[in-house]
């Protein structure tokens, strides 16, 4: 697992964001973690990992979310509350190296410039061999492919998540243009999902409940 997690960590990953899913660089770094609920448990360190990054501009608070609201993502995929004055994309993106497939998305962030509090979730990729104890492992090679392009440092410990009802895994994150969060995976009915729950590095604890809120929120419409 050691050297599997050391391979993945090395490649380069971007904030979550609607346009093209980039972002600019910014300086940050995360703040200690706040306690964590049952759902969202590291095993020992509570202490996200921090991010280096070169100043390019001031970071401005996130806009305050608006009450939540059901969305229903393309061909009833699943179902999650977000708040309401989020930015929704959805779409495809595909991936090509020793085999050519299309990776479904859905995207929701607030608004303003990157990075914003926002959920990434990423679907059907084809691989056979996921479980939903390594899927986020999955996923996170994915995203680097085609989800983010900014450096990211992983968190010391798996932590159990509740992905939709699934008993899944995932691991806290920084990345070099800002953003603190959570990445997880699960598999649902044979479909492979992936996921990013995240916000500004320095904002991360103040937005925790929030994502957490989100996350538990998630439920399978297939």
């Amino acid at each position: 697992m050691t050297k599997r997690l050391l391979a993945l960590a090395i490649l380069t990953v971007a904030a979550c964001s609607p346009a093209g899913l980039k972002t600019s660089p910014i300086s940050s770094s995360v703040p200690p973690a706040p306690t964590r609920p049952p759902t969202w448990t590291p095993e020992s360190s509570p202490n996200s990992v921090p991010a280096t990054a070169h100043p390019s501009r001031t970071l401005t608070p996130p806009v305050t979310p608006g009450p939540l609201s059901v969305v229903v993502a393309q061909n009833n995929a699943f179902s999650i509350q977000i708040p309401s004055n989020w930015i929704v994309t959805e779409g495809a993106r595909q991936v090509t190296g020793r085999s050519t497939y299309t990776v479904k998305y859905f995207s929701a962030v607030g608004p303003g410039d990157s990075p914003q509090p926002g959920v990434i979730i990423f679907y059907e990729w084809p691989a056979t061999d996921v479980t939903n104890d390594n899927a986020w492992e999955s996923a996170f090679a994915l995203t680097a492919l085609v989800i983010k392009s900014c450096a990211t440092k992983l968190g010391p410990e798996k932590l159990p998540v509740d992905f939709g009802g699934e008993p899944a895994f995932g691991v806290e994150y920084a990345d070099s243009c800002g953003a603190a969060g959570l990445l997880t995976g699960a598999v649902h009915n044979r479909v492979n999902y992936g996921a990013l729950f995240e916000a500004p590095a320095p904002y991360y604890a103040d937005w925790f409940e929030t994502l957490r809120e989100i996350l538990l929120s998630l439920s399978f419409g297939r």
